[in-house]
Parts: structure tokens; C-alpha cells; sequence
């Protein structure tokens, strides 16, 4: 994602609608055009933490503990034990077979969550697990 820099970069979120398979539409007050909303259009959106509701990656945090964790390569690595937010990142807490194994919960690296069968599915990079 380079920036936009035709289109605007600040804007108040009004609407968010669960379209599925991860996608969401989110409304902003800023965006007033289609040709505004198409130039936006796959660009990622960044939220100061403080500007999140209180709680909210208390919730996250939560939901996954006990989630099972499947790699695209290595298969079942573990379950999460818990998400650790070190400051510059989350990290997620995997305790498994292989011992326990942080992964920074990146979209790079856990590339889907399914919460009906309450599993990660991730693509860990080369050398993460000794297996």
C-alpha cells in the first residue's frame, strides 16, 4: 500500500457492515464520491489505539485463547495460550508440541481465523519451528 495521495487521509468511520470472508464495508465520513471510495479501495486504515473503545483488545485477546493453530507446512503446531502485546506488536502465545512459540499476529503470518472451527491458520517463515 503506497498512500493515496489524491483521495483523503483522515476521516471519521460512521458505518461498518461484516460482508464476509473477512471483508467489511466501512463508511467514512470523508468519502463522498464513488471515484473518492474506488481511489481508497484496498488501502489499509490506521486507528490510533487511543481512538479504539475501551476494552477492545482486552476482547480480542480473549477470543483466541484456545483457538487451535494449523500452519499451511508443518500442520498442527498448538493452541493458543494467550496474545501478548509487547508494544511494538502482538504476539501470539502458541503452546504445542514444539514448546512455545511466539508469532507476531501479522496478516503475513496468520493468514486466517476461522471462528467457527476456532483455528489460525498461519504461514510461518522458514526457520521459526525446528521441525
Amino acid at each position: 500500500m503506497p498512500p493515496v495521495l489524491d483521495a483523503p487521509r483522515t476521516g471519521t468511520v460512521e458505518d461498518v457492515t461484516y460482508l464476509g470472508d473477512d471483508a467489511y464495508l466501512v463508511m467514512f465520513d470523508s468519502v463522498d464520491t464513488i471515484d473518492c471510495a474506488e481511489a481508497l479501495a484496498g488501502c489499509s486504515c490506521l486507528v490510533r489505539r487511543a481512538d479504539l473503545p475501551e476494552g477492545f483488545d482486552v476482547v480480542a485477546q480473549e477470543a483466541l485463547a484456545g483457538y487451535r493453530v494449523c500452519d499451511e507446512k508443518h500442520g498442527f503446531i498448538g493452541t493458543v495460550r494467550e496474545i501478548i502485546d509487547n508494544g511494538a506488536q502482538q504476539l501470539v502465545a502458541i503452546d504445542g508440541e514444539a514448546g512455545d512459540v511466539l508469532v507476531p499476529l501479522v496478516d503475513a503470518i496468520v493468514i486466517a481465523v476461522d471462528e467457527d472451527a476456532r483455528t489460525l491458520t498461519t504461514r510461518l517463515p522458514e526457520g521459526l519451528l525446528d521441525c
